[in-house]
């Protein structure tokens, strides 16, 4: 086993030059010799996973160094550690050969199906933004890499990521895409810290052809996540693989991040959303009904559009609130409701801007429910559908992100906000108490 051990080494050896130091570490240092049987060499990896990976990526490598090594008749096979682990001899090929799973959904790796790039209003506000979007999709890792789209909250920067997702899925069917948020990234990493499974962890994000990651600006002051993001940024960059990443604010802003990692951000294209002008405003209310099957008359259209003007979301929320509470009530969707149900919502005079903390307080009123235990993990039903209307105002008045949102709610992580907002949300046009909330607690704070 000594004499294996050694040609191994010696066969790493010869592959270490031609691949960087974290390709290296992650994929081939975990590689276990198992037996030389005449001039074939039979190695190990901890997953089908890895496997799948050398042999598609790394093979012909691998074997021109096994060959250096042992001679130019010298032949590989590449094993899963448990299926040869009592085994002196290469496995045949019926049993070495890892069954090809069934290709997960999109919405089961995270993507919104509605967050297409046929659904996106394209205009001069988001233009350059959203054809390095298409460019990266059609090409990835050929393009812009990174792409590093920033903007301001609700302006469309999510949507690209979902857009870019399930595009690549869809045209680079053989493709592995991964979306996350930084703070969903921060999550694995601190659990694989945690149960001891970094490796697992770092398969997870390294071994993807496209990486997105939302609202990066979460990693600030996290020095220990940056360190792991900045090799995981370095791994996939260097064997030409897709990053996109988003923020609220450009690079150089983050003054937070590690300078090595915050120059690498800007290595590819740097690009920004700005609010849309009103002629876009107005064609992402049309596209929006259209989309939701929504009739709204053309004035109430151009009421929203011209009152709100910096944010898509309370845009879309203005028409569900104004359709909801005509079918609610069992007034006409006019003018005049219009009218009341913006006014509602956001009041013409000046006003003091609401913060998630007097949502909190405020809904905490409402329902006469102690912060402490709004906050908390119970999940008594009272109690989770105020947290839920908490949440989903939040994300409708303020400009905090999902993961500011869920700090605010006893550190939940950002798929917990998402579903209590898309569940309030879903509920305003269905359940008239639930509109009666929202609306009151909305008129207590823009007073």
């Amino acid at each position: 086993m000594d004499d294996l051990n050694s040609i191994w080494e010696k066969v790493l050896d010869n592959v270490k030059d031609k691949v960087n130091n974290p390709i290296f570490r992650t994929l081939f240092e975990p590689i276990k010799p198992i037996s030389i049987k005449k001039n074939l060499i039979t190695v190990s990896v901890s997953s089908p996973y890895a496997k799948e990976w050398l042999e598609s990526r790394y093979f012909q490598m691998l074997l021109e160094a096994a060959q250096k090594t042992l001679g130019s008749s010298a032949k590989l096979t590449i094993a899963v550690e448990a299926g040869i682990s009592v085994r002196t001899s290469p496995l045949p090929d019926d049993e070495s050969t890892v069954k090809p799973k069934k290709k997960p959904s999109s919405s089961s790796l995270g993507f919104n199906y509605k967050y297409t790039f046929e659904s996106f209003v394209d205009a001069s506000s988001n233009r350059f933004a959203y054809t390095a979007a298409q460019a990266v999709s059609e090409k990835p890792g050929k393009a812009y890499n990174p792409l590093f789209i920033y903007g301001g909250v609700g302006l469309g920067k999510t949507h690209l990521l979902h857009a870019i997702g399930q595009y690549v899925l869809k045209y680079h069917s053989n493709f592995i895409v991964k979306y996350v948020s930084a703070e969903k990234f921060l999550n694995d990493f601190i659990n694989a810290l945690r149960y001891k499974n970094v490796i697992s962890f770092k398969e997870s994000y390294r071994n993807n052809d496209v990486l997105l990651v939302d609202d990066i600006q979460f990693l600030e002051e996290k020095e220990a996540s940056q360190e792991e993001f900045f090799h995981t940024f370095n791994a996939l960059h260097g064997t030409n693989r897709q990053i996109v990443l988003s923020s609220d604010r450009p690079p150089r802003d983050l003054s937070t991040l590690e300078d090595r990692l915050r120059s690498r951000l800007e290595w590819g294209l740097v690009t920004d959303i700005q609010p849309p002008d009103l002629e876009t405003r107005i064609a992402i209310l049309d596209k929006y009904k259209e989309r939701e099957n929504l009739k709204v008359d053309r004035d109430i259209i151009n009421l929203i559009a011209e009152r709100i003007t910096t944010n898509i979301r309370e845009l879309e929320g203005a028409v569900t609130r104004i359709v909801a509470f005509s079918s609610l009530t069992g007034t006409p969707a006019d003018i005049d409701t219009a009218r009341k149900v913006l006014k509602d919502m956001m009041p013409e005079d000046t006003q003091t801007r609401v913060t998630s903390q007097r949502i909190l307080k405020e809904v905490s009123k409402y329902f006469s429910i102690p912060i402490n235990v709004l906050i908390s993990s119970k999940r008594n039903q009272y109690i989770a559908h105020a947290r839920q209307v908490a949440m989903y105002l939040c994300r409708e008045i303020t400009s905090d992100s999902l993961p500011a949102i869920g700090r605010v709610f006893g550190n939940r992580d950002h798929a917990t906000v998402i579903y209590a907002i898309t569940k309030i949300k879903d509920l305003i046009s269905k359940e008239s108490d639930v509109y009666k909330h929202v609306r009151e607690i909305t008129n207590r704070l823009r007073s």
